[in-house]
């Protein structure tokens, strides 16, 4: 071999020595950016398949176009109590392992309270002539379902006058306990000289004098009385006015009326103080479920005595003793022929109003109970024949 040949040679063999740390450091990077992309490719993967699953991506909440996650977490999978869909019944029923989210988001309907107080019109509710009765407005409820037997134009805004003091009486009550009904409040000088300025019903409680909380209750409840609705008021909220918005608070969260507006609490005129029959009939089944109002609404005739009256002063009921036995004696029909009109609040406040009564009556065959407002009738003897009337018509024989 020449030595040309050799050189050649040894060059070709060679080569390879003089290659192999190349090649090796090329496989290690080769070797690293397979693992890379394999490892890319995994996480790939994964993360498609979270992206295709919503139950896990909390910006596709059903419902929630706005990816808000304020608005969406707490999201209930199903509206609670209503569902508006009959062929998709909620699988919360008991034994079906799942409870509802108790949290309501976004757009969904609070829980009812605790007693549904919410008259409602059926497919049974029918509608008066206007010829039938002589006031203009009326509604006679189911008291145990809150269904609508029967009425006329009971959704229209009116005066309702001093069957406000239906409200009064739930909302005092409610805040009362057993040991304030025997507390002492004095009558103070601002409240008679408001009530006597603005023409307010009542008994006549004089300045300085001491009643109980219990008699300032059965003043408003038997007399209408004003100067009582604004003491007792005043001694459960601090003023009227706060007293009011608990009136307004109570009949808008509580009730869920949404026509009903206080602007006092003995049912004087003003332009926004007012409701409907509908929602007047919710107020009363409300109060016919408070023992102590009931009880208030049902008496005749309450006495007591005061520091300015040691002999003795009585409160009589508007309706039982001023409607039902004054007609009464004069020969007309005082009660309905099939049942008792056991609880009653009439109201007046001059022709903006006409006269007003609400009623709770048991039917004495079925011992059923129902409720009736009316309003705007021409006088006291009217809207107590429209009472009797509509329950001797219309309720359960």
């Amino acid at each position: 071999m020449n030595p040309q040949d050799q050189q050649t040679h040894h060059h070709h063999m060679d080569d390879p020595d003089r290659g192999t740390p190349m090649n090796m450091l090329w496989g290690l990077i080769l070797t690293l950016l397979t693992f890379l992309l394999i490892v890319v490719f995994v996480l790939s993967i994964d993360m498609f398949a979270d992206a295709s699953d919503p139950e896990d991506d909390p910006s596709t909440t059903p419902g929630d176009e706005t990816s808000d996650p304020s608005d969406g977490d707490n999201l209930p999978d199903n509206p609670p109590d209503d569902n508006p869909d009959p062929d998709k019944t909620p699988d919360n029923t008991p034994g079906s392992g799942k409870t509802p989210d108790s949290t309501p988001g976004p757009d969904i309907q609070q829980p009812q309270p605790p007693k549904d107080y919410i008259v409602k019109k059926t497919k049974n509710s029918t509608e008066l002539n206007d010829t039938l009765l002589q006031s203009k407005h009326a509604i006679l409820v189911d008291a145990d379902t809150h269904e609508i037997v029967t009425g006329i134009d009971y959704d229209t805004l009116i005066h309702t006058a001093s069957t406000t003091k239906v409200m009064t009486l739930l909302v005092a009550c409610e805040r009362l306990s057993a040991e304030d009904l025997d507390k002492i409040v004095v009558i103070d000088a601002e409240t008679v000289a408001q009530m006597t300025a603005e023409n307010a019903s009542g008994d006549g409680l004089l300045v300085a004098e001491e009643l109980t909380v219990r008699d300032l209750l059965y003043a408003i409840g038997l007399e209408s009385d004003g100067i009582a609705a604004v003491a007792l008021a005043k001694y459960i909220a601090g003023s009227e006015a706060a007293f009011v918005e608990l009136m307004n608070k109570k009949a808008k969260e509580d009730l869920q009326l949404i026509s009903t507006t206080f602007e006092n609490c003995t049912g004087l005129y003003h332009d926004n103080h007012r409701t409907t029959c509908r929602e007047m009939a919710s107020i009363m089944l409300a109060a016919m479920n408070n023992e102590t109002v009931r009880t208030v609404l049902s008496t005749k005739i309450y006495e007591t005595t005061t520091n300015l009256r040691p002999n003795g002063r009585s409160f009589e009921s508007t309706y039982f003793i001023d409607v039902v036995n004054s007609y009464r004696d004069r020969g007309f029909q005082a009660q309905p022929a099939n049942g008792t009109i056991v609880a009653a609040k009439t109201g007046w406040v001059g022709p903006e109003s006409g006269f007003c009564l609400v009623s709770y009556f048991v039917q004495s065959q079925t011992g059923k109970a129902y409720v009736v407002m009316t309003g705007n009738a021409g006088g006291a003897l009217q809207y107590l024949q429209d009472h009797i009337k509509l329950y001797e018509d219309y309720t359960q024989q």
